[in-house]
């Protein structure tokens, strides 16, 4: 016969009661200590100086004991009512509100008895933030009194916390919404996820001095509707920063920062321009400080309308543009200059595969009250200090539309093009700007042009060639612009140079030539014929030059006044 254990009931009994009350009353202490922690959490942020101005509220915090974590639940962090004191100089505010705050590995006994709050990471996540933006310079926090006085006592009330020190931070899926009044735009932000490590700030003498390393950013998609400036409209996506190892010093009137490295990107920008008249979008943009490069790729610019009605917006003649360009590379950037000195200092500007388009109208009168200056004397008018090394344009083709007189539009085309600027500069004025340039005009006549501009003094010298060529090849030209076609004709050399001065040039041409032949229709063009004959009678009587083989080529020297109204 087996005998079977059977338990007492009342020793089951008394077990289930130890568990109910065990139960109980770790539930009680749990309650409880979350209440602790939390009333020490909000006693430790009202010795803040952020709690003059900025209220902290929450529903629910929930504290892990074995881990140190706490989740903060509901959070919300806006600006009181009623400051507890005045900080005249804080024109701006930030509101926030988010789902969950996570605090890991917090130190619960400092917390609870030193009320210190030392935790090694802060999460927040998918919060929404709300900026207003009142000033020229937005200042969102109060300053300390730059004072040395000690306080009293240690117990004193309202107790200022001095330091602090976070591991890492992470701001996931955040939502940003952005008013500035002072510049009376509003932007919003999407997918907004901020991050960076070992982040120390300090408060002394009226300062706050603060460190971290690694911060990176990235917004998923910006939106900006701006009244001024520029642009009415600016968009961008996948917007990404990387910084190493910043430091800033701040207070009410100076905000001073470094960094070691600094890397930028951002994708599909577009911008609609004040006017709502131009569309300029870029497909990526690249900027890295440990490089000195900031690399723009893939970049439109075109009107909303044709560029002859934008033409006919205009009082007066101006050239209007269009085009786009494949790379723009910055080589040797000095952001140091632009960052601590408000200058722009770079080794070179490379372009490639440009296509520019322009159009100008001469039915449309010159503005006779403006007196375009030569580009040195333009640039040194810039309140901007600048100094570029070089500007170089490759595989480039130049498109120029003109609508005459007449009513016809003559176009002029530029082929693989190379155009080059050294020397752009309105901070030294030693040597000269030189632009130089070759291409093939109507892919018929290959040029070569050097111009050489003074800073001292407003004038240039030039020097242009043209490579031999047959001249009928340019009778799409000829005859946009003259009533003369050239039924036969190779140039063989052509070779202008001279100096132009502010109000005229003076130099000399060798045009080459042989077996030349045109056909000139005066009728209905009168005011052709005066000096389309004159310049034939002096330059053209014969059908080659030079002459005969043997004889002296013939060169002609040239005096020509500028128009004032017109550039160089």
């Amino acid at each position: 016969m087996t005998n079977k254990f059977k338990p007492k009931k009342t020793t089951v009994k008394k077990g289930v009661i130890v568990l109910v009350v065990f139960g109980i009353v770790l539930f009680v202490f749990i309650f409880s200590f979350n209440r602790i922690v939390s009333d020490a959490f909000r006693n430790y942020y009202e010795t803040t100086l952020v709690a003059d101005i900025y209220e902290l509220e929450f529903e629910k915090l929930n504290v892990n004991l074995f881990t140190g974590n706490i989740k903060v639940r509901d959070v919300t962090f806006q600006p009181r009512a009623e400051p507890r004191n005045n900080y005249p100089y804080i024109n701006s505010s930030v509101n926030l509100s988010a789902s969950l705050l996570l605090l890991e590995h917090v130190d619960l006994m400092t917390l609870l008895f030193d009320k210190q709050l030392l935790v090694d990471k802060i999460t927040i996540d998918r919060p929404d933030l709300v900026f207003e933006l009142n000033g020229e310079r937005n200042i969102f926090m109060p300053f300390p009194e730059n004072t040395t006085q000690e306080p009293d006592s240690v117990s004193e009330k309202n107790i200022r916390i001095n330091t602090f020190h976070l591991s890492e931070f992470r701001l996931a899926e955040a939502s940003v919404h952005i008013t500035n009044s002072f510049q009376e735009n509003i932007y919003q932000a999407e997918q907004i996820n901020i991050a960076f490590e070992n982040f120390d700030v300090s408060i002394d003498q009226g300062e706050y001095k603060s460190r971290m390393e690694k911060i990176h950013i990235l917004i998923g998609n910006f939106q900006g509707n701006l009244s001024k400036g520029f642009a009415e409209q600016v968009n961008f996506e996948d917007f990404s920063i990387q910084i190493d190892s910043a430091s800033s010093t701040s207070n009410s009137d100076t905000l001073i920062y470094h960094f070691k490295d600094f890397i930028s990107e951002i994708r599909n920008l577009g911008v609609l321009t004040a006017d709502s008249l131009q569309q300029i979008t870029m497909e990526r943009f690249n900027l890295s400080y440990s490089d000195q490069s900031i690399k723009i790729a893939e970049v439109n610019f075109e009107p909303n309308v044709s560029l002859a009605a934008l033409q006919k917006r205009n009082e007066f003649q101006k050239v209007e543009i269009e085009g786009s360009f494949k790379i723009l590379l910055f080589s040797g950037v000095g952001f140091d200059e632009l960052i601590y000195h408000s200058r722009l200092v770079v080794d070179s500007v490379g372009i490639d595969s440009v296509k520019a388009r322009l159009y100008k109208d001469r039915n449309i009168p010159l503005n006779l009250n403006r007196f375009p200056p030569y580009p040195p004397q333009g640039l040194a008018s810039f309140d901007f200090p600048v100094h570029i090394g070089k500007i170089s344009a490759t595989n480039s083709l130049l498109e120029h539309d003109e609508k005459l007189e007449d009513g016809t539009v003559a176009h002029v085309h530029i082929y693989n093009a190379f155009f080059s600027l050294e020397n752009f500069s309105n901070l030294s004025t030693e040597g000269k700007m030189v632009l130089r340039g070759k291409g093939d005009l109507e892919n018929a006549a290959r040029f070569d042009a050097t111009l050489a501009f003074d800073y001292a003094a407003p004038q240039f010298d030039f020097h242009i060639s043209v490579a031999p060529f047959d001249l009928t090849r340019l009778n799409s030209l000829v005859n946009a612009f003259t009533p003369m076609r050239l039924s036969e004709g190779v140039l063989d050399k052509l070779v202008f140079s001279g100096n132009a001065q502010k109000t005229h040039a003076d130099g000399t041409m060798e045009f080459l030539y042989h077996d030349l032949k045109m056909d000139i229709n005066l009728e209905e063009k009168a005011n052709w014929k005066s000096s389309l004959l004159s310049f034939a009678g002096n330059t053209i009587v014969q059908s080659s030059n030079p002459r005969s083989e043997g004889s002296p080529a013939r060169v002609v020297a040239f005096h020509i006044d500028r128009d004032m109204n017109k550039a160089f």
